[in-house]
């Protein structure tokens, strides 16, 4: 009587762990981090992730909060997004919201940013449009993934000189070759861009 007490409890146990984990693995909502942009940055270079970024103030967003409820709770998309992305929420009036300022191209938000592990901005898309069409937020997510697997798997790269600019104008003539010239600010956002 005692072993199938036992055995009862052990089963019980059993069948509550498979449980457990088959509601962890399927609708559970995406968990955005409060974790420093560049800790993401090595995480998404390290798994080959992209950075899925939840951009806004310290209020809570109705669009955000309905996002997060109603449509990274869906199982399919909230299985690619934890297979495929580290989510992160930047509150945009901390010390971190103005260190990572700068990455963003855009001024407004609250909105949704896709990065890839060099902390390039890849796509962007605010929560009324993820509520009126989900689709559109899958979209910008497997296009952000697709490009930053291909910048990842490209070995071209351009090497910009730091040569005074008569130098330039001197090489240029000489080598019979045009000027590629890469002019930008770090305030200007379509730069960032």
């Amino acid at each position: 009587m005692q072993s199938l007490k036992r055995f009862v409890k052990s089963t019980a146990i059993i069948l509550l762990v498979i449980c457990y984990s088959n509601l962890s693995a399927t609708g559970q909502k995406v968990q955005f981090l409060q974790t420093p942009f560049e800790e993401a940055m090595a995480q998404a270079k390290k798994s080959g992730k992209i950075i899925f970024v939840d951009v806004r103030g310290p209020k809570k967003m109705p669009g955000n909060e309905k996002v997060e409820q109603e449509v990274l709770t869906t199982d399919s998309i909230g299985s690619w997004f934890r297979k495929n992305c580290i989510p992160v929420f930047i509150d945009m009036h901390s010390e971190a919201g103005k260190a990572f300022a700068p990455r963003l191209s855009m001024l407004m938000y609250p909105t949704y940013v896709f990065y890839d592990g060099d902390g390039n901005q890849l796509e962007y898309i605010n929560s009324f449009s993820i509520l009126k069409d989900p689709a559109l937020l899958m979209s910008k997510a497997r296009a952000s993934l697709a490009q930053a697997r291909e910048k990842q798997a490209n070995k071209r790269s351009i090497v910009f000189s730091d040569k005074k600019w008569e130098a330039l104008l001197e090489q240029a003539k000489k080598e019979n070759k045009l000027i590629f010239l890469d002019a930008q600010t770090e305030w200007c956002r379509p730069c960032i861009l």
